[in-house]
């Protein structure tokens, strides 16, 4: 859910809210990215998996964070090769 701000604008002594979405990122390089396939590795979803099941057992969490790592194919499929917790 991207925050947004409310601004006002009085036109004719009529105020009018104007609601603008703000992107919830500093980055806008991925506005206009469009992925038609991705792919994840076994790996990746091994690693996942593992890491979710320790940290679950260990500690009352129900959240993991970690970074996928991958590129993006010239047919606009991305591949994701490897992952970190």
């Amino acid at each position: 859910m991207a925050p947004y701000k409310e601004d006002e604008v009085e036109v004719n002594n009529v105020v009018k809210i104007v609601d603008t979405v703000k992107p919830h990122c500093a980055s806008n390089v991925h506005v206009n990215l469009y992925v038609s396939k991705v792919v994840v590795h076994p790996l990746v979803l091994l690693s996942v998996v593992d890491h979710f099941n320790r940290v679950s057992k260990t500690q009352n969490v129900k959240r993991v964070v970690g970074v996928l790592l991958g590129s993006m194919k010239p047919n606009r499929t991305l591949d994701i090769a490897n992952s970190f917790a």
